[in-house]
């Protein structure tokens, strides 16, 4: 392990993190021609983002920020051949295969053949990438703060393992998206227990094991938003993620509605956790967590109102806040991801997918993700070419509030405390540009699916297990527990999943 130089600023109390969903950087910034001050350790003066070139032939001008029609994949398998160009069966357990080291932008062999390779008949609309003007929030604060162009997805894989590595260092050895069949074996044995110990456990625990539960603070996305386009949002998609942890229950959650106000009162919280509402999971859409399939807008409105609440409050001038993505949701980024350092523990049993575990080593970061970081003591409209990925939000506490290392990962990972160096706070702006208008989609546009198709697709395996949490956090007695778990243990397609839905979702939006 290598000993990092704290660069802390000792007016920082409060690090908040925003974590939303699939977007890579040159799909989000990579035509944002961003200009600013080098903040890089051993570098200075004038630099620019590493985005995508004029005259770059294998992208197009202008994403749209509505909901697309297709959701790229972003499973390890498709991440594989993205960035390999390689087919899928190609894959070996073992070491990742070796990438051409390349950090300069000019885009690496195999990887757009890869790309369209993955997407297929897909390619024309997920080869579009915005520009400035789409984003108007996003690029306020890049103008305004710091732009870390060299920030990674923790591993190439999808939402899950990635958003893992952020509260652990690790994934414990989940490399995939989780299936029903890993959701049940975690569950089977401790259904009747405290919902504290149900969920995803690592050899080290996560960062919140180390902290004590009046440090930090955790929200759900909220779903009663009259002023946000959609009027409101699903509340299925107001669970987080962070509950499929050990030691979290539905209980610890916070609902982003009391944001803004919780910040005007006493807030004694050194950590707050922030996700987005991931919409219905029906027909996957109406959320903002700019999702593919939720479009941009609510997202870009959800990073100004979580900006704003801050600005404006009295912690300001102690905060530092990230704004990241958990990966790059399938979407085109030209450069190389480097060789990343494994966690160096040991997988737990409950973590190894029964149906999807691909042996990967955890050795190599996933593709590019757009991450801005945000405080009074940040230097205006710089950029930052330090290689970072999630664990780098871990360094920056322990660094920040005398945490020991979880893992190799965090221990490695190089920390954000430069980027809160300015010995006095600076001017910045109270409000942000409104996002773009856009009408969304009145009501569902249709299912993506087919109510017998199988319900491990995607996330939603995932999602089923912090919904079976709160369903058996709220239970009045083990027979109750009983009746929830076989219930539960009886789904198998994604018809059974929206009658579950439909039964369990009143029940707990009480």
């Amino acid at each position: 392990m290598t000993e990092r130089k704290n660069y802390a600023n000792p007016n920082i109390k409060n690090i908040f993190v925003l974590m939303l969903e699939n977007r890579s950087f040159d799909h989000m910034l990579g035509f944002s021609g961003l200009n600013g001050t080098n903040v890089t350790p051993g570098s200075g003066g004038k630099t620019s983002v590493t985005g995508i070139p004029d005259g770059d032939p294998n992208v197009t001008k202008g994403g749209d920020i509505k909901q697309l029609t297709s959701d790229p994949g972003h499973n390890f398998l498709d991440v594989f051949q993205q960035m390999t160009g390689l087919d899928e069966g190609d894959w070996k357990p073992g070491p990742y295969p070796m990438l051409p080291p390349n950090l300069s932008g000019e885009g690496m062999p195999g990887n757009v053949s890869g790309f369209i390779k993955n997407w297929g008949s897909d390619k024309e609309e997920n080869m579009k990438c915005y520009t400035p003007d789409q984003l108007p929030v996003m690029m306020a604060l890049a103008e305004n703060f710091a732009v870390c162009d060299m920030w990674f997805s923790s591993m190439p894989g999808p939402t899950w393992p990635n958003r893992l590595f952020l509260h652990a260092a690790s994934t414990g050895g989940l490399d995939d998206s989780p299936s029903s069949d890993l959701i049940e074996k975690i569950m089977v044995e401790k259904f009747l227990l405290d919902t504290r110990e149900q969920g995803f456990s690592f050899e080290n625990g996560t960062i919140f094991d180390r902290m004590s539960a009046d440090s930090y603070r955790l929200y759900g996305g909220g779903w009663k938003f009259p002023h946000f386009t959609s009027g409101s949002f699903p509340f299925v998609g107001s669970f987080p993620i962070v509950m499929s942890l050990k030691g979290i229950r539905s209980s610890d959650i916070n609902s982003f509605n009391d944001f803004e106000d919780d910040l005007n009162g006493d807030y004694p919280w050194a950590f707050t956790f922030i996700e987005p509402n991931y919409g219905d999971l029906k027909y996957n859409e109406g959320g903002n967590s700019q999702h593919p399939l939720d479009g941009i807008t609510n997202g870009e409105l959800l990073i100004k109102e979580t900006y704003e609440a801050i600005r404006n409050s009295e912690l300001w001038e102690q905060s530092m806040l990230i704004i990241t993505y958990d990966e790059h949701g399938g979407f085109y980024d030209r450069v190389t991801p480097p060789r990343a350092i494994p966690p160096g523990d040991k997988p737990t049993k409950t973590n190894i997918d029964p149906q999807k575990h691909h042996g990967f080593l955890y050795d190599q970061y996933g593709p590019r993700l757009p991450t801005i970081v945000v405080s009074p003591y940040t230097p205006a409209n710089s950029i930052d070419h330090t290689v970072y990925d999630h664990t780098s939000v871990l360094s920056t506490m322990e660094i920040m509030l005398g945490i020991d290392p979880l893992t190799d990962r965090d221990a490695t990972a190089n920390d954000l405390t430069r980027l809160v160096s300015e010995p006095e706070v600076r001017p910045s702006p109270e409000k942000l540009p409104n996002p773009v208008p856009v009408t969304m989609q009145a009501g569902p546009s249709g299912k993506m699916y087919d109510e017998n198709d199988t319900l491990d697709t995607g996330n939603i395996p995932g999602f089923l297990h912090v919904i079976l949490k709160s369903e058996l956090e709220a239970a009045q007695s083990d027979a109750e527990k009983r009746e929830i778990f076989k219930r539960f243990s009886g789904l198998k397609t994604r018809g059974d999943v929206d009658a579950y839905l439909e039964e369990v979702i009143p029940k707990l939006s009480k």
